[in-house]
């Protein structure tokens, strides 16, 4: 069986909006992710594409070998489940879903090494 993933957050950081040095915080009515280094020094991230970047790099920072990084063979694996759905209205609804989830996470990867 293959080893289980952890959620990334425990309830409770769900709902304190924060787990270890990472937070999230308003400001001016907008969210931003909050990065407390050692210093207790901030920095704050926020709107769409720079939020996107973020998880784009820090799945980079994963070593390879956590289970938890994606990587272009999980992106090849769902296009390949995708294109055996039936062609039925069932089967393209669920090929439209998991083209739409391949290309997030390919989004997310380098163009090539």
């Amino acid at each position: 069986m293959p080893e289980q993933i952890p959620p990334a957050l425990s309830p409770q950081q769900w709902k304190e909006a924060r787990a270890g040095c990472l937070s999230l915080g308003v400001v001016d009515d907008e969210l931003h992710v909050v990065v407390r280094d050692p210093d207790d020094g901030l920095v704050s991230i926020s709107g769409a594409d720079d939020l996107w970047a973020l998880i784009a790099l820090a799945n980079e920072a994963l070593p390879h070998t956590d289970l938890r990084k994606l990587a272009m063979r999980d992106v090849g694996v769902i296009r390949v489940l995708a294109e055996s759905c039936p062609d039925t209205a069932n089967g393209r609804r669920l090929r439209t879903l998991a083209e739409a989830i391949s290309d997030k996470i390919a989004s997310l990867l380098p163009v090539s090494r």
